[in-house]
């Protein structure tokens, strides 16, 4: 190999700064995974070159995806209230009723939209740094 060609295919570094919670979530959620933070972070910018995602569209998303849970738990809360008020439940199966079957519908949105608000506070701050920093970086230039 040509020197030109080693100097080109040696591992540069790049500092970045992470707050000490995003650090430590960071490191915890990379060994989890058995990876060191380095190389779970280049397959991170690999995947967001590769689909174009970047993040931003990915909490767009996970708000949509909560709205849609919302609106589908309002809609089961109202089918409940309707079938709660029945004096006779009537029965799908031997043992389970029209209320028992919404309840565990109910249960189950409600473990979704936690879920997804969980994946959305995590998500939605570091969106915000970039759109920030992208801003900070266009005035910068500008001056």
């Amino acid at each position: 190999m040509s020197n030109e060609m080693e100097e080109n295919m040696k591992r540069q570094n790049y500092n970045f700064k992470l707050s000490q919670d995003e650090k430590a979530r960071f490191l915890a959620f990379s060994n989890s995974k058995g990876l060191a933070l380095g190389t779970w972070l280049r397959a991170l910018m690999y995947e967001a070159e590769s689909t174009g995602n970047a993040g931003k569209s990915v909490a767009t998303e996970l708000e949509s995806i909560r709205l849609e849970l919302s609106k589908i738990g309002n809609n089961l809360n109202q089918l409940a209230k309707y079938f709660n008020q029945i004096k006779e439940p009537v029965a799908f199966h031997s043992h389970v009723t029209q209320e028992d079957l919404l309840n565990e519908q109910l249960d189950e949105l409600e473990r979704l939209i936690s879920k997804t608000n969980k994946k959305l506070a995590l998500v939605k701050p570091s969106v915000h740094r970039a759109d920030r920093t992208k801003k900070d970086d266009n005035t910068n230039k500008s001056n």
